[in-house]
């Protein structure tokens, strides 16, 4: 957003924090530059940056060096501030037409039900705007608005403050092997003897968790660990 345009009609500099604009001598002046843009050159308003040869911020991005002016909010105050058109075609007679119908089904939904509708899309009538009387500040600041943040929150507890974080040197924990389960290097026979150690069928043989010791690890009364693994996990 930014203070002052140029206009490109009358080749003078608006300033939009003066009540006059800075030119008493066109009292029409505000009416002109807050007109829909389908209603008049769209390149009647012109960025300082670039209509005094400087590189515009908005020619890296979809913006054209044109200028709307608008009444917004700026820390409390009802302000004017110019913005950049987007890099688009002008307005055709027919699409103005369904433009102004739309607002004018709008106006009358409005009436019907006890409200009024404003034709532009507008702050509440009761504000006035408030002109700071600053000078203009001639350098292009598209882009520096998406920066202002509202927020109260600090930035950590922020969504947008979660993204991937970057190490100079990669932890040696994540080098470690991981864990494996103990498997049940027995024969045929040894198998045996255990199922008929715990009474149990050869296939509910199997290791235990911790050491990998033959016992009844699967079935009904099954266990995970044998007992002196078992009790060493108690005693601890």
């Amino acid at each position: 957003m930014a203070n002052g345009v140029f206009h490109t009609g009358y080749g003078i500099t608006i300033n939009l924090n003066l009540p006059d604009l800075g030119h008493p001598d066109h009292p029409g002046l505000l009416d002109e530059i807050l007109q829909p843009v389908d209603e008049r050159d769209r390149d009647l308003l012109e960025c300082l940056d670039h209509h005094a040869g400087r590189v515009c911020r908005s020619e890296h991005a979809d913006k054209s060096p044109w200028m709307f002016v608008s009444a917004r909010r700026k820390h409390g105050r009802l302000v004017l501030v110019a913005s950049h058109l987007p890099v688009t075609h002008k307005a055709t007679p027919e699409e103005s037409a369904r433009h102004r119908a739309m607002k004018e089904r709008i106006a009358r939904c409005a009436e019907q039900h006890g409200l009024s509708a404003q034709d532009d899309d507008a702050e509440s009538p009761d504000d006035e705007l408030t002109f700071t009387g600053e000078a203009i500040d001639p350098t292009c600041r598209y882009g520096e608005e998406t920066r202002t943040r509202s927020d109260p929150r600090t930035r950590r507890d922020r969504p947008d403050a979660t993204g991937l974080c970057t190490f100079g040197q990669v932890p040696a924990s994540l080098f470690a092997r991981p864990r494996t389960s103990p498997t049940l290097n027995i024969t045929a026979a040894q198998r045996q003897a255990a199922a008929d150690q715990f009474r149990c069928p050869t296939w509910e043989i199997g290791p235990c968790s911790r050491c990998g010791a033959p016992i009844h690890r699967y079935g009904d009364r099954s266990v995970h660990a044998c007992n002196p693994c078992r009790a060493a996990l108690l005693s601890r």
